[in-house]
């Protein structure tokens, strides 16, 4: 398993119909941005829109927004062909390396025993746990969703999220979006 990263091409449809598909399969209509939004927001510094590859064969797409000391894993999907076959942990082990002089931190749904999906939830905290993240004891609340914030290294602030997303949707738009 030798994982790479390969910037979006934007003129390779092959792969864009890839990540196309997984986006709409593997997040929630209520958590998703415009793909349209991804790709135009990846050409400003500090954001990755990352084509994950194990050799040649394309197995998802990661998207980072940096921000200062701190990257933001915003997306992670590996192709369902692919789960369960340690892809995802691989991934995290490489990101971490890439981003090593950062705190990374991501958001997961809020652990809600009452959730429909409550077991896939506690599922994907532990993948999480498993690779390093911790509990950063901070709750966001967007477009009516709770998030749990998790992080590697060391915690992040409501602050210092603020503005990570402030950078990355604009100050307009993060303001319409999140919830106090």
């Amino acid at each position: 398993m030798a994982i790479n990263f390969k910037c979006l091409d934007k003129n390779n449809k092959e792969e864009y119909n890839k990540i196309k598909k997984i986006y709409f399969e593997a997040f929630p209509k209520e958590e998703r941005i415009p793909l349209y939004f991804l790709k135009l927001k990846s050409k400003k510094e500090n954001i990755d829109f990352l084509n994950i590859y194990d050799e040649e064969t394309w197995i998802g797409f990661i998207y980072i927004v940096s921000y200062k000391d701190i990257s933001f894993i915003s997306f992670l999907a590996i192709d369902k062909s692919f789960r369960g076959k340690g892809y995802g942990s691989k991934v995290l082990k490489n990101i971490i390396e890439k981003y090593k002089n950062n705190r990374i931190i991501l958001n997961i749904e809020e652990i809600d025993v009452n959730a429909d999906n409550y077991m896939q939830r506690l599922k994907r905290k532990k993948f999480y746990e498993k690779n390093g993240f911790k509990d950063n004891n901070l709750k966001i609340k967007e477009v009516k969703i709770m998030y749990e914030m998790m992080h590697y290294k060391d915690k992040v602030s409501r602050n210092e999220y603020d503005k990570i997303m402030e950078y990355f949707l604009a100050k307009f738009i993060y303001y319409f979006i999140k919830e106090n």
